[in-house]
């Protein structure tokens, strides 16, 4: 039998009302933090949220002044919308390289969490933590 709480959070999933189901996925996480589909769910609502406010062209903007970080992350979250998970782990990867103190740990950072959105065993994920390794080391 479905939680009703959790009957709920998907039925505004369903609807289209992100803000709803961020919330009521939310509050099932605050009563138990282990939670593994309102955990996944909140990770990936506010993944959507973002990546769907970024213009469509981030892409080419990115491409464009390859260092501006907040083009590049745009830029990924699109490629991620896209199903380019590899270009877009490639894109940050490249990133790390070319960074250093605060601006290397952001990218590394929004990396990681580009990373949660994935089952840990997806090759693609397997392939972008190896190569953020090696960009570190």
């Amino acid at each position: 039998e479905v939680d009703p709480e959790v009957e709920q959070a998907r039925a505004h999933l369903d609807n289209g009302d992100f803000d709803a189901a961020r919330a009521a996925y939310q509050s099932i996480l605050d009563a138990n933090p282990n939670h593994v589909e309102a955990k996944g769910a909140v990770r990936q609502i506010g993944f959507l949220q973002r990546a769907t406010t970024h213009p469509k062209d981030a892409v080419a903007i990115a491409d464009a002044a390859p260092d501006d970080i907040e083009a590049a992350f745009a830029a990924a979250d699109v490629e991620i919308l896209q199903q380019d998970i590899e270009a877009a782990f490639q894109r940050l990867t490249g990133l790390v390289k070319r960074t250093a103190g605060d601006d290397r740990t952001a990218v590394r950072t929004r990396l990681i969490e580009l990373f949660d959105l994935f089952d840990p065993a997806d090759p693609e994920v397997i392939a972008g933590r190896r190569n953020l390794a090696n960009a570190l080391y």
